[in-house]
C-alpha cells in the first residue's frame, strides 16, 4: 500500500464547479487518520487553495504554481523559484503579440496581474474569491515571478505564441500546458515533479511509495515518478497518448479519485460512503 498520495486539483479532484465533493473529502479526511501523507500539486496560485486545508482539516503540503511554490502543513514557504528577472520583459513583449487572440497572465508574490479583461477565469475561483489585478505588466516588477501563463479560447489559438516562446526559450525556461488552452512558463528546473521529490526527501518517502492522480501535461512526469501514476479519463489526448500503460479511471464528477482510493485501502464502508 502506498504512504503517499499526491493530487492534482484541477479535472482531478476538483469537480466541473471547481471544487471537492463531500465524497471526496470523507475518503481523504479517512485516510488521513489511517496515517496516510497527502500532497496536492497544482498550477494554481498559493492563495488560491490555501483554503483547502482548512476544509479537510488534514495536514498536507501544498506545491503550487507549477512547483514554484511549496508550503508545509504548517503554512510556511519552504521552496521558492522565481523566473529570473531578465527574461520578464522578453515575455511580455512576445505575449503582447498574441493579445486578440490569447490573455497573458502574470503569478508574483501574492498577487495575479493581467492586462486585459479575463472573467471569463474568474469562474476557477469562486470558492477562494481569489481575484486579478487589471495592470500594464511591464509595469509590474520583475522581481518575485511564480509563473506567467496564457490562456486562449482554443489550442489552436494558443499554439503560435507556445511555438514562439518555446523557439525563444525553450531551453531556458521550464514550458508545460495545464490545460491544452492554457501554455504555462516558469524558472529554468520547476516542475510539479521536482517540487514532489524534494517534499518526499522531506518527508522520508521516495517516488515509489506514492500513488498519484492527475490529468494534464503539467503532471506527466510526476505520473512518471510514482510507485504508481493513475491517469483521469477526462485528461488530455497528448498525456494519455505518453502514459498509454498507465491506468485510466473515471472523471472528477464521478469521485474517481475518492472511489478508486477507497477500494484500494479498502474503506469501510461506514467510514467513508
Amino acid at each position: 500500500m502506498y504512504p503517499v498520495v499526491v493530487s492534482d486539483l484541477d479535472g482531478t479532484l476538483f469537480n466541473d464547479n471547481h471544487q471537492i465533493s463531500a465524497r471526496t473529502r470523507q475518503v481523504i479526511q479517512c485516510l488521513s487518520k489511517q496515517g496516510v501523507t497527502f500532497i496536492f500539486a497544482t498550477g494554481r496560485h498559493y492563495l488560491d487553495i490555501s483554503y483547502i486545508k482548512a476544509q479537510l482539516g488534514i495536514d498536507t503540503y501544498l506545491i503550487t504554481s507549477n512547483g514554484a511554490r511549496v508550503h508545509d502543513p504548517k503554512g510556511k514557504p519552504i521552496i521558492s523559484h522565481d523566473i529570473a528577472p531578465d527574461y520578464m520583459s522578453q515575455l511580455i513583449e512576445v505575449g503582447r503579440k498574441y493579445r486578440h487572440q490569447t490573455i497573458m497572465n502574470i503569478y508574483q508574490n501574492t498577487s495575479w496581474f493581467v492586462e486585459q479583461n479575463a472573467d471569463v477565469m474568474l469562474s476557477y475561483h469562486k470558492e477562494s474569491g481569489f481575484n486579478y489585478v487589471r495592470k500594464p505588466l511591464d509595469q509590474v516588477s520583475v522581481t518575485g515571478t511564480q509563473k506567467l501563463f496564457f490562456n486562449a479560447e482554443t489550442e489552436e489559438k494558443l499554439e503560435p505564441l507556445a511555438n514562439e516562446i518555446g523557439m525563444l526559450f525553450g531551453e531556458q525556461l521550464s514550458l508545460t500546458y495545464s490545460l491544452p488552452t492554457c501554455f504555462e512558463v516558469m524558472n529554468h528546473g520547476v516542475s510539479k515533479a521536482v517540487a514532489l521529490t524534494e517534499v518526499l526527501r522531506l518527508e522520508g518517502f521516495s517516488g515509489d511509495q506514492a500513488i498519484v492522480f492527475g490529468d494534464g501535461m503539467n503532471d506527466f512526469d510526476m505520473l512518471k515518478l510514482a510507485g504508481k501514476g493513475v491517469v483521469m479519463g477526462g485528461a488530455s489526448d497528448r498525456l494519455r497518448m505518453l502514459l498509454s500503460e498507465h491506468e485510466v479511471i473515471g472523471l472528477a464528477n464521478d469521485n474517481a479519485v475518492a472511489e478508486y482510493l477507497a477500494e484500494l485501502y479498502r474503506l469501510d464502508p461506514d467510514l467513508a460512503s
